[in-house]
């Protein structure tokens, strides 16, 4: 069964971050590769939603090149559990 995923917007910067201790090899189970998983499909769903993401980043108030991330409860929880991972992005996957 698919748990229900909500989007998480990251800047570039926090989406770098995240990419990067994504990258390492000791980081390892089903909640990590679905979140690797998503670190791939979300630039491409930014480019091809009918959605403009530039419009969504201006209403919410979001940094320029901001993509949303969709996340389960699961992967958000182990993401907040990584001790590599930088404060800023676990406060915006709260």
């Amino acid at each position: 069964m698919n748990e229900p995923k909500i989007p998480y917007w990251l800047s570039p910067k926090e989406l770098q971050s995240l990419s990067e201790i994504m990258r390492k090899e000791e980081i390892k189970g089903d909640e990590a590769e679905g979140i690797r998983n998503e670190i791939g499909v979300a630039h491409i769903r930014a480019k091809t939603s009918r959605i403009s993401t530039n419009t969504l980043i201006v209403v919410l108030g979001l940094s320029k090149g901001s993509i949303p991330l969709h996340f389960s409860d699961n992967e958000v929880t182990f993401l907040q559990n990584l001790e590599l991972l930088p404060q800023k992005v676990k406060e915006r996957l709260d």
